[in-house]
């Protein structure tokens, strides 16, 4: 994809940017954002003395050329001036168009410091070019704005903020069992399938997912549900000095 075009046209005579070769009408320089670095083409006009064709280009070959965007408070204040916070000194004269076409960079940590917490700041753009052996004229200083960029360098992806299941939602996935058979579920972390017994009267059933106390020898006599607490009852105890530790379930149909 091409970088965003910015095009420029410098009324020669009176220093002033224009709508075009068509108009004398001044045009405002187009807003710049920070972060990007945009495609410019410059051209140079004088006027012609007529209404319909007020402008002719001029041949600007020979000539080198520097662009360049004001810092400090975004207005030039003399020899020892503010700083430059993006600038262009390398451009191409395309004699065909008779125009320059050159790049300016606006990802500079100049120009970063320059907006600082702002949301835009105001500066100044001064286009400068220099015949050969000659002198340089400052044929444009126009105002522009500059907006701070919204997704900067290293930006990620902000956090999601928590979901919460309603009551209704909660109730909706699980299903009601019932019966004196028993029936399967799967081990979400070995994949295998678990026998669970059949609800009793009290409507449990338990199941045992991974214990040490099962590996080593211990067993579960009976579970029981009585006043709302669950009792598990343990028919013998684990050996080798293992504990009932692991992971058990308990299903209810209430």
């Amino acid at each position: 994809m091409p970088s965003p075009r910015y095009t420029i046209y410098i009324d020669t005579a009176s220093r002033k940017s224009v709508a075009g070769l068509t108009s004398t009408s001044e045009r405002s320089l187009p807003t710049l954002v920070q972060g990007e670095t945009i495609s410019v083409e410059i051209f140079f006009l004088e006027p012609t003395g007529t209404i319909t064709a007020p402008y002719d280009k001029v041949d600007m070959s020979g000539h080198t050329l520097k662009v360049g965007l004001c810092g400090g408070g975004g207005v030039p204040i003399g020899t020892s001036g503010p700083v430059l916070v993006a600038y262009q000194d390398t451009w191409v004269w395309d004699g065909t168009n008779e125009k320059f076409t050159g790049s300016l960079v606006l990802n500079t940590t100049d120009l970063a410091t320059f907006i600082g917490a702002a949301s835009s700041k105001s500066s100044t753009l001064e286009v400068e070019a220099t015949p050969s052996g000659g002198s340089p004229i400052k044929y444009l200083q126009a105002p522009v704005t500059v907006k701070a960029e919204v997704i900067e360098q290293g930006s990620s992806a902000p956090t999601p903020s928590s979901e919460y299941y309603t009551k209704v939602e909660a109730d909706a996935t699980f299903l009601t069992i019932a019966g004196s058979g028993t029936f399967s579920i799967s081990d979400p972390d070995s994949s295998t399938t678990i026998a669970v017994s059949g609800m009793t009267t009290n409507g449990i059933a338990f199941a045992t997912l991974n214990s040490t106390a099962a590996a080593a020898g211990g067993t579960i006599s009976n579970v029981s549900c009585s006043n709302g607490s669950i009792t598990i009852q343990m028919g013998s105890n684990p050996g080798n000095g293992n504990t009932w530790d692991g992971k058990y379930i308990i299903f209810t149909n209430g």
